[in-house]
């Protein structure tokens, strides 16, 4: 919570600004994020992600983060049982596999954020 993690990556590829990951064992449950500043203000990108969840992580609150900025997008998760509001820029809730980019959440519809499982509300 109040976390500040900016341009991750300058000394090589594959960092983000917070990834959540398990152990091959345990899953990773009941994580929170929240009012965390995860953004890569350079000219040239190195943070790859804002958030990255990898593994069987589920049950993750991710409410009020900065997230503009990062090289691939603001997160790459496997999304089924979270909480997703009020982040910039806004990130939809998916039950699939996805790492959102950019021009993803730029479209034309204005994305809003809601906790539920297996659809994309717009």
């Amino acid at each position: 919570m109040n976390s500040v993690s900016r341009n991750n990556g300058t000394s090589g590829a594959g960092y983000s600004g917070i990834q959540i990951s398990d152990d091959g064992v345990q899953p990773s449950h009941y994580n929170m994020i929240i009012t965390s500043h995860l953004l890569d203000d350079q000219a040239s990108k190195t943070q790859e992600f804002g958030i990255k969840v990898v593994g069987a992580a589920d049950y993750i609150v991710i409410v009020g983060n900065n997230l503009q900025g990062n090289k691939y997008g603001p997160l790459s998760a496997e999304l089924r049982h979270n909480i997703i509001l009020n982040n910039t820029p806004p990130i939809p809730q998916l039950s699939i596999f996805s790492t959102l980019s950019t021009s993803t959440l730029t479209s034309s519809k204005n994305i809003r954020n809601h906790f539920f499982q297996g659809k994309i509300r717009l």
